[in-house]
This record gives C-alpha cells, sequence and structure tokens, in this order.
C-alpha cells in the first residue's frame, strides 16, 4: 500500500471576498475513472470565518479504488446555506510511484453569487 498526503491552506487574505462565519465550506477529494466519472474519496466540511490562515490535509492510499483512477480532483465550495457563493476545481494526477516528489496545485476561489 501506497500513500500519499494532499496539504492545502487557506488564507482570508487571498480572497476575493470577505468571509462570513455562517458560511459552510466543503473540501472533496474525487477520483477520476476512465468514463469521466467521478468517485468521492474523502470530503471535509464545517463552518468557518478562517481569521487566520487554515490547513486541511488529506491521506490517500492507492488501495481506496477497487479500480485504477486516470486521475483526481480536488472541489472547493463556499456555500450560503444553499447557495453556491464561490468555488474552485481542478484535476491533477499522482505518481505513487514518486517517493517525495512534490506536486504544487494553486486554487484560486471564484466568485458565483454575490
Amino acid at each position: 500500500m501506497r500513500k500519499k498526503i494532499l496539504l492545502g491552506n487557506v488564507s482570508p487574505h487571498d480572497l476575493p471576498f470577505s468571509l462570513r462565519s455562517d458560511y459552510v465550506w466543503t473540501i472533496c477529494v474525487y477520483a477520476l475513472a476512465a468514463g469521466g466519472t467521478e468517485r468521492l474519496l474523502l470530503e471535509t466540511h464545517g463552518y468557518y470565518a478562517i481569521p487566520a490562515p487554515w490547513t486541511f490535509a488529506f491521506h490517500l492510499d492507492d488501495d481506496e479504488s477497487h479500480s485504477p483512477a486516470e486521475g483526481y480532483k480536488i472541489r472547493v465550495e463556499v456555500l450560503d446555506k444553499q447557495v453556491l457563493i464561490a468555488d474552485a476545481s481542478e484535476q491533477f494526477s499522482i505518481d505513487w510511484l514518486a517517493a517525495s516528489r512534490d506536486s504544487v496545485h494553486n486554487l484560486v476561489l471564484e466568485p458565483r453569487a454575490i
């Protein structure tokens, strides 16, 4: 079994809008299959005002999928109840054989319904 750690951080200084403590954050990681389908692997969510930089981590291993994934996707959403305020997503691949190679992705939250 091989493992990877996905680390992320959110800073209110980098966001294109102000955060409120009643907004809910959702961060999801998906496995992408050959037919273009997505399968949810990991998810975290909660209410955050994010007064300071906030860091999150997901632990992945290559045994989490019964069929090999063609890629992965991370999606971040900010919701005001049911209304999507901002979101960002990016697809990426994972080199399971590389022990220490880092891959950096910068997601920028795009305002949706402000």
